[in-house]
């Protein structure tokens, strides 16, 4: 074991092949004099040590080779990987790696707290940064440390990895060095790019370590400081003037020093500025400015998450597909759905064929911050399994191979109201201003003479960013909130030492301008029009008024008539069939089992709708089972009646090729009435009230099921009948009012916001450097969490607790939950399977997946979740709806846009939601079908699963006739569905079985 295994930081050369990328630049720091935490490397040199000991060299070699010709395949790396994390570093090379430990004080310095630090040859260099790519890995003991050098070791070979390098011309997996450093316990971090824009630094900080801006958890505070005056600009006020002013002297010397500008990492111990890491910044850095997307785009679409992603193609069509995706994998799919999430989260980015802003994959994809295009129509079809393709979410555009996409970060740099009250004075017009939110009063310069309040947008939002039903609040609750409103607004205008301030109550209605009356002093006086004044947001503009698009824009009831246009629902031309209503005694058969559903069917004497007809195809996506489509046909036809619309007929399904239609004629009504409903503030606020006490309903008739398998099995036919009957209304209630919640966003409310937002981008003034005018990204930013957030945050504990203990393998995890030898994992996996045992696989046809099994091999399959910032979404929400609903008064769409906002807001909640309780709630009947299946299965010569491929009146037929055999006919039906299935869902192999056509099915 010859050459230099461990050596200092602090008495070593500079040599990036032995100290690796990240090593040698923090070496360099420490020969300039620059203050770095103490710490030493593991050089590559051992690494290669490593590999041999492991008796994994040779294919060390041979992956090199396919890496640099392309030819990787989905085990790439993975037996390397396998031997890292299940072996153990030399010994002589650990007995070194401990007594360098002790040498440098790396514990007593971090107070008890290392970093483990990936340092591959090619890191942080001038052409490739690697950035993300490899771990990084805290510890809290000395027992962590070779687990967490393996660990970060094996990331050199993961499939995110070897594909980065092979995606950059690098000619294999880098050979990785390991920094392992004092954990400084700072006040306060941050980066820096040395050189931002015109001769300016910027730097951004947080309180504490860096990693939680790093990682994008927190909105940072910002200053720029001009290199060669030292001037600064922006949030100073939390950094003592010199640490600013070492900053601003650092960014100079770095670029000196390593020769061009820097990346900058920094926190400041101790009362001292130190340097975490410096690397250039590489061709493959994202700019702040905005720039149009190259061309050649193979697909376009909805831009439903912002950012850009790069990697190999991963097609899904069923959730077995999606399990089996590579970290940063793009995944492509007609549709995500819930049991997809963990799939998502390890993926780069999403693309799917179908949806809009508002479906499930834009909706975790904002949750997750993944980059996300859905509608491309074609995706699944145009893109080729393996081949690398860049996704620009911000633009809604996919393209072939690695393509640089320059975007403006539409996390930073929103304009403030600074910016907006200094244009106000240059532009100043002898009007007082309107100001639509009182964290714009907040900022108003001192000693206005009268500023006007329209207090819309703050009362409307609550603290998560949902419509606050204002008008069903009692008396008592409604003063509290105005109470607490008008303090607010004393305050601000205290602040600001506004001399007039008046409220207007013009968009108030009676009794929430009463309750205002009731609670403003002397100070504020309430008036119901705008006299002598213009909305502040109009400070922006440049004042003309021609060529302003905002004067073309059609009006909100214009808007409303263009949304009724029924294909917008569809958000695509919808495949269009001609064909007859389902057989009349199918049809009879479903409503004796739903007498509800009957009754409305029998009111509007439906059975003898006879003759040919349009359908429309909802979704191209495939319905599982014929038992799911005995769940979601009542709740299409029912919506005319759930939801209220007098004297309209149900709306008729038709399903095909496991696809589902509408009867076209009964859409367009059903579609002009939700359109209408959709822009009513008073039933969509009792919408959103009766879709929560839809769940409660749910929940109830839930108390009447077992709750153990012993206690499914113990019920007789009858009972289990019973609970199907007394479930099916609840549950068509709950999916009638759920589910156009979906196209009420997408194809009413987005399009509405989109169309304002545009004209009023268009009519906005230049910015200063380094700002942005509020974005669409701005509007509909996740303010509050959804149950996949929830979700994926449990995941990530089961997967943090397997990987803190070395569990990476799923059949060592299982033997030691088995065993209890890891009480924390153990109690990890009890704790997600109480809470989420209900999450996955919707009808079973796959592996179950309320056990252990399922939960480990899950977690190891995921990534690390990074919870979203929803304060710091909520704050740029209510900016961005202000400036936008005061750029929207010439328009006339100003109130009309606060509804839309607030209510698509509310809607991407619920339904995201409803995604996931409709696996909650269902859980218990999906239980009972189990069983149902097993007492059908001992009757005859079938399978139990067969028993989804079953239609509900059916079902409950063959329960009533047992212990007579199912007949034989019935079950050849069952069998010809299920390959019918299979078929679509692209599970199954041609097997030269033909799938015999089934009216109302296949």
């Amino acid at each position: 074991m010859d050459g230099t295994l461990v050596t200092s930081l602090f008495d070593t050369e500079i040599d990036a092949g032995l100290l690796g990328g990240k090593g040698a630049g923090l070496a360099r720091l420490v020969r300039l004099g620059h203050r770095v935490p103490p710490g030493f490397v593991m050089t590559t040199e051992a690494f290669d040590v490593v590999l041999e000991h492991l008796g994994v060299t040779a294919q060390y070699h041979e992956l090199r080779r396919a890496v640099a010709s392309g030819e990787l395949d989905d085990i790439a790396g993975s037996n390397i990987i396998d031997a890292l994390l299940l072996g153990e570093l030399p010994k002589r090379l650990a007995s070194e790696i401990t007594s360098e430990a002790a040498r440098c004080e790396v514990w007593e310095s971090g107070r008890g707290r290392l970093i483990v630090r990936s340092s591959a040859t090619v890191e942080d260099s001038a052409d490739f940064s690697f950035a993300g790519i490899f771990e990084s890995i805290e510890i809290q003991s000395p027992q962590e440390l070779e687990s967490a050098i393996l660990r970060v070791l094996s990331s050199a070979f993961s499939k995110r990895a070897l594909t980065y390098a092979s995606d950059s011309g690098v000619e294999g997996p880098p050979r990785m060095a390991v920094v392992i450093q004092s954990f400084l316990d700072a006040t306060r971090s941050g980066v820096m790019f040395t050189s931002f824009h015109e001769g300016r630094a910027l730097v951004e900080h947080v309180e504490g370590g860096c990693e939680k801006l790093v990682k994008g958890e927190v909105i940072p505070a910002r200053f720029w400081t001009d290199r060669s005056t030292g001037d600064t600009e922006g949030e100073v006020d939390l950094l003592s003037p010199r640490h600013v002013s070492r900053l601003g002297e650092l960014a100079i010397e770095l670029e000196l020093q390593f020769g061009g500008p820097q990346d900058v990492e920094w926190c400041i111990y101790d009362g001292e500025v130190h340097l975490v890491q410096t690397r250039p910044i590489t061709a493959s850095w994202i700019s702040p400015e905005p720039s149009e997307a190259p061309d050649g785009a193979i697909l376009s679409g909805v831009s439903a998450s912002h950012g850009v992603g790069v990697g190999a193609v991963h097609l899904a069509f069923n959730i077995e597909h999606a399990l089996a995706i590579e970290t940063g994998q793009v995944l492509v799919t007609p549709m995500t759905n819930p049991d997809m999430v963990v799939a998502m989260r390890s993926a780069s980015a999403i693309v799917t064929d179908v949806g809009g802003m508002i479906c499930h994959a834009a909706i975790v994809s904002r949750e997750l911050g993944l980059p996300c295009v859905v509608g491309t129509r074609t995706a699944t079809e145009t893109l080729a399994s393996g081949t690398v393709v860049t996704v620009d979410g911000s633009n809604g555009a996919v393209y072939a191979g690695r393509v640089k996409i320059v975007v403006a970060d539409p996390d930073h740099d929103i304009v403030g109201w600074g910016v907006v009250w200094e244009r106000w004075r240059q532009r100043a017009s002898g009007k007082a201003p309107i100001v639509s939110t009182v964290s714009a009063l907040a900022d108003a310069p001192r000693g206005l003479e009268r500023v006007l309040l329209r207090p819309e947008i703050d009362l409307r939002v609550d603290e998560k960013g949902l419509w606050r039903d204002l008008e069903r609040m009692d008396q008592s609750a409604l003063h509290v909130v105005v109470d607490d409103y008008v303090v607010r607004i004393r305050r601000a205008a205290e602040t600001a030492d506004v001399q007039q301030l008046e409220v207007l109550t013009d968009r108030m209605g009676v009794e929430i301008a009463s309750a205002f009356s009731a609670s403003a002093g002397s100070d504020m006086r309430l008036v119901d029009s705008a006299v002598d004044a213009v909305p502040l947001g109009e400070a922006l503009t440049d004042g003309s008024v021609e060529n302003d698009d905002r004067q073309a824009l059609p009006s909100v009831e214009e808007a409303r008539e263009a949304a009724h246009d029924t294909i917008k629902f569809f958000g695509h031309e919808p495949a269009i069939r001609t064909g007859p209503m389902p057989a009349v005694e199918r049809r009879r058969a479903w409503w004796s089992v739903l007498p509800a559903y009957g009754r409305f069917h029998a009111e509007y004497d439906t059975y003898a709708h006879t003759g040919s007809h349009r359908w429309l195809e909802v979704r191209p996506e495939l319905v599982i089972s014929a038992m799911l489509k005995s769940l979601v046909q009542p709740g299409f036809e029912m919506v005319p009646r759930v939801l209220g619309f007098a004297g309209m007929a149900p709306l008729h399904i038709k399903w095909m090729n496991c696809r589902y239609y509408f009867r076209s004629d009964a859409f367009d009504d059903v579609w002009s009435a939700i359109v209408d409903s959709t822009w009513d503030p008073g039933f969509m606020a009792d919408l959103m009230h009766r879709v929560r006490d839809s769940y409660d309903h749910l929940a109830e008739v839930l108390a009447l099921f077992p709750n153990t398998e012993e206690g499914f099995g113990e019920l007789d036919n009858a009972e289990i009948i019973a609970l199907i009957t007394s479930w099916w209304p609840r549950w068509v209630e709950f999916f009638a009012l759920c589910w156009f919640i979906q196209a009420q966003g997408d194809d009413v409310l987005y399009p509405f916001i989109e169309e304002t937002l545009s004209a009023n981008q268009d009519a906005i003034a230049d910015m200063p450097d380094g700002m942005r005018p509020p974005a669409t990204v701005d509007i509909v930013a996740p303010t509050t969490s959804v149950l996949s957030a929830e979700y994926m945050h449990s995941v990530s504990g089961v997967r943090d607790s397997l990987i803190r203990h070395s569990l990476v393998d799923v059949e060592q995890a299982l033997e030691a939950v088995a065993v209890g030898t890891v009480p924390s994992v153990s109690a990890a996996v009890s704790k997600h399977l109480a809470e989420w045992h209900w999450m996955r696989d919707r009808d079973l046809l796959f592996e179950p997946w309320d056990t252990p099994r399922r939960v480990i091999k899950t977690a190891l399959r995921t990534g690390e979740h990074t919870p979203t910032d929803y304060q710091g979404n909520l704050g740029r929400n209510v900016v961005a709806l202000a400036l936008h609903s005061d750029l929207a008064e010439r328009s006339g769409r100003a109130q009309a846009l606060n509804h839309a906002v607030r209510f698509f807001h509310d809607l991407n909640v619920e339904r995201e939601n409803h995604h996931l309780l409709w696996l909650k709630y269902s859980y218990p009947l999906r239980q009972l079908i189990l069983e149902s299946g097993k007492r059908l299965a001992a009757t005859g010569d079938i399978q139990k699963e067969d028993v989804w491929f079953l239609q509900a009146p059916e079902l409950i037929d063959a329960l009533r006739r047992l212990p007579t055999p199912v007949e034989s006919a019935l079950w050849e039906t069952v069998k010809n569905r299920r390959r019918g299935f299979e078929a679509e869902a692209r599970l199954s192999s041609d097997s030269g079985e033909a799938v015999e056509p089934e009216d109302d099915y296949l």
